[in-house]
């Protein structure tokens, strides 16, 4: 198997998850990694337009930049080139990140359960 471009910028060290490299190599995420960020980082083309951007840290504490902080970040941005996303999830379970990239994607997760929207203002918390 080829080398992803993950290991390329960071190593073995930081072990991404096999679920999510299966994702990478059926097409449903793109490797964005990148030696200047702190984290390898995966995207994804959402139903509604949005982009759905997947960062991992190494797997061990000592080798992150921000031990202090979780492993899978998803976050969504308005394009691929925007570096403004907004933060929804935050965790160290790769079951669980796995259950919410899947669906994100397939548009069942994410939306705001106070007024119904993907990407809104209102604070009224994900689904």
């Amino acid at each position: 198997m080829a080398t992803q471009l993950w290991q390329q910028e960071f190593g073995a060290k930081w072990n991404v998850p096999q679920e999510l490299q299966a994702l990478v190599t059926r097409g449903v995420l793109t490797d964005q990694s990148w030696h200047n960020d702190a984290c390898a980082s995966f995207s994804a083309n959402l139903p509604d337009g949005e982009v759905l951007w997947v960062w991992v840290d190494a797997e061990q504490l000592d080798d992150r930049e921000y031990p202090e902080h979780e492993r899978f970040v998803l976050e969504t941005r308005q394009t691929a080139d925007d570096l403004d996303g907004e933060q929804w999830f935050l965790t160290e379970d790769t079951a669980v990140v796995m259950r919410m990239i899947n669906g994100a994607i397939d548009g069942k997760i994410g939306d705001c359960l106070q007024c119904g929207k993907w990407n809104c203002k209102c604070g009224g918390g994900r689904a």
